[in-house]
């Protein structure tokens, strides 16, 4: 395989954009974020680009595999010219580019899972801390507040006391993971922002139970009713959940209601929400012959709790900037 530094300095080259030390660091901490190539079975495609439908995809999402570098190349700059990816281009056109202002460069459009820092507006009243900075991974999340606003302590079930003084992941979340699960989170754990959402006691107790897996892998034909599990095929080697089997054990943990295994027969079980999405609810996307290829659960303020793809983990994405919603379910 053709190691990825010869990959960008290829892809830098025959974009026009300098070939500096920077640039090689943001295009690296993105593709480690995206798992590309190196984490799954996207050859010649580290950023895990869904462009080119004429080679064969490796996942529901339509991430694609490319036959040689000279395809994956051109198929991540064609990708990269897109009217939506100007920041990065203008980023990538200085030549000295931060990782942090990369980040939110690459995570404020729609490429990708969105990884990283994509809610970097101000944090306003109450607020003790400035959004991370700290390389690229997770995304639409914040660093945990100094003072924390009621609604979220309610949405989340943490008391005052729970919360590490500066951030960090609390010990009665960490309490709860099973032997060999670990949660995978850099330095200074981070909360997604969740600020103002309606709610029910059920819908409170499904998102803690969520937030609990946050950084679990992604395991393909993984996890089920009782847990994370390994996985088969490309998840062999994997403890951890897939997408339909995360909404699975929430379901059955919190409500003890038994929703099938797979994607399509989920979005055909249930109903479908007529007074507007709660926390809990399964929101699918990408249709496909059968149905819906991919699923998450809504945890309110137009975010949602998934797990997206081979290389990737457990983690909140923006509802309205994922791409491909097509519909929402309840089971109970």
């Amino acid at each position: 395989m053709a190691d990825l530094s010869t990959f960008f300095t290829t892809m830098l080259r025959q974009g026009g954009y300098p070939v500096t030390p920077n640039n090689i660091a943001a295009l690296a901490a993105w593709q480690k974020a995206e798992g590309g190539w190196t984490n799954n079975k996207a050859s010649f495609n580290p950023l895990n680009t869904t462009r080119g439908k004429a080679y064969p995809s490796m996942n529901s999402v339509g991430v694609r595999v490319y036959p040689d570098m000279a395809t994956g190349v051109k198929q991540t700059l064609d990708t990269l010219n897109l009217p939506y990816y100007a920041k990065i281009r203008t980023l990538l056109k200085t030549g000295k580019p931060s990782t942090s202002a990369f980040a939110q460069a690459v995570y404020s459009s729609p490429w990708g899972t969105k990884h990283g820092i994509s809610d970097v507006a101000p944090l306003g009243a109450g607020y003790g801390t400035a959004p991370s900075t700290q390389g690229i991974g997770y995304g639409s999340q914040v660093r945990m507040p100094k003072t924390v606003p009621p609604e979220v302590l309610k949405m989340i079930g943490l008391k005052p006391s729970e919360i590490p003084k500066g951030g960090g992941i609390p010990k009665s979340l960490m309490g709860a993971l099973p032997p060999g699960v670990k949660l995978h989170t850099p330095e200074g754990f981070m909360y997604p922002r969740l600020v103002g959402t309606a709610t029910s006691e059920s819908g409170n107790r499904m998102v803690q139970e969520a937030y609990k897996w946050l950084g679990t892998p992604y395991a393909w034909a993984g996890g089920g009713f009782s847990g994370p599990s390994r996985g088969v095929a490309q998840g062999a080697n994997t403890v951890g959940f897939d997408c339909s089997s995360f909404l699975q054990y929430v379901w059955n943990k919190v409500a003890g209601v038994k929703i099938p295994r797979v994607t399509y027969s989920q979005w055909r079980a249930g109903y479908e929400p007529k007074d507007g999405l709660r926390p809990g609810d399964a929101v699918f996307f990408h249709m496909g012959k059968q149905g819906p290829g991919h699923v998450g659960m809504y945890i309110g303020n137009d975010q949602f709790i998934h797990a997206p793809h081979t290389g990737d983990v457990v983690k909140i994405s923006r509802l309205s900037s994922y791409g491909g919603y097509v519909g929402a379910r309840r089971y109970a």
